[in-house]
């Protein structure tokens, strides 16, 4: 399973450091999986380097997408729910969407972009954007 590789055990038991026990170096650990999630976004694997991570010591790790998207399934099956509330209070069905503009961090991820293209009974009419900035969609 691919959580073993980020789990917090599996720090203790590589480099022999606790790193809940540090708000310093669950903060480090945090902003390395931030930059892991750019990454891979546009690839299909990225690595995860912390420096210093705790006690001086550096550590170092992979991660595929297939992983990482395994690891984050349930945020992703979420993304359905406030679509299909938009929809539902909109009064509007599918077949009356021709775009979905998507704004923000999330839209670099392939698998939200195709997931929603999923819920388009028609694909050729579903088209997903990441272009606009979110100064421009305000």
């Amino acid at each position: 399973m691919p959580f073993n590789t980020l789990s917090p055990s599996s720090f203790k038991t590589k480099y022999k450091v606790d790193i809940l026990s540090s708000p310093k170096a669950t903060f480090r650990l945090a902003v390395g999986c931030e930059r892991l999630k750019k990454i891979i976004s546009a690839n299909s694997e990225a690595p995860l380097n912390v420096e210093f991570l705790m006690n001086d010591i550096n550590t170092s790790s992979k991660l595929s997408r297939d992983a990482y998207e395994e690891l984050i399934a349930s945020v992703f099956d979420r993304n359905a729910v406030p679509l299909q509330q938009a929809l539902a209070e909109s009064g509007l069905s599918v077949d009356h969407i021709d775009a979905v503009e998507l704004v923000g961090g999330t839209t670099r991820i392939p698998v939200v972009r195709a997931r929603i293209q999923l819920m388009h009974p028609r694909p050729h009419r579903a088209r997903t954007s990441a272009g606009m900035t979110t100064t421009t969609t305000v």
